[in-house]
């Protein structure tokens, strides 16, 4: 498998990391207010400029991470660990397309829907899933007598598409808190419909 393809298929990893803040280990600098002005992102070379979801403020974070030579990544996250996240990846060695993408992807105990859609932005991969202890944030609990610490589990919500020469992969996580009484496939289409409103903020700008 080429690089350009492991950046786009180990996105449970990346989703792991993406509300983990600097502490994730990868390389990353805070967003330059050049590039993250009135709430709006622009990626570096102008491909395209996007509406920031709404975080928890103050405990918010934003960075930018280079995760290999091909991809470049935006990450935003709060200490709810909610996370969003935006990786563009230069497709022009590997001349990667959707649907040999959507192979390395396989329905199944983390991954729970995969599916093609067509939107104003041509087609898309999107996927849905769960990654159990996935989140930064833990929950404490007592058994016999001792404190037992558990990371939660994070549920997210994605979109694949091409644009021009390159990829974009847009992700929406959330973590699931203790108490919440929402089944799985309510926390996915929450998530699912949040991503949906994170990409009419997606502006792809001209290539020349």
């Amino acid at each position: 498998m080429n690089s350009a393809l492991r950046s786009i298929t180990s996105f449970l990893v990346v989703l792991v990391l993406a509300c983990g803040g600097a502490s994730s280990g990868l390389a990353a600098k805070k967003i330059p207010k050049a590039r993250l002005a009135k709430g709006v992102y622009t990626s570096p070379g102008r491909v395209y400029s996007i509406k920031v979801p709404a975080l928890l403020e103050p405990g918010s974070w934003n960075e930018e991470r280079q995760t290999t030579p091909e991809t470049q990544g935006a990450f935003f996250g709060d200490d709810m660990g909610r996370g969003f996240f935006i990786l563009l990846t230069d497709n022009r060695g590997a001349k990667l397309t959707l649907d040999s993408i959507a192979t390395e992807y396989q329905v199944g105990e983390g991954l729970r829907e995969k599916a093609f859609v067509t939107t104003p932005r041509g087609t898309e991969l999107r996927l849905a899933g769960i990654v159990k202890g996935g989140s930064p944030l833990v929950s404490r609990t007592k058994h016999d007598g001792k404190w037992v610490e558990e990371r939660l589990d994070k549920v997210f919500a994605q979109s694949l598409f091409l644009y021009g020469e390159n990829i974009l992969q847009i992700t929406m996580a959330t973590t699931t808190l203790k108490g919440d009484t929402r089944t799985e496939p309510e926390l996915m289409d929450d998530a699912k419909k949040r991503l949906d409103l994170a990409l009419e903020g997606l502006e792809l700008l001209p290539q020349r």
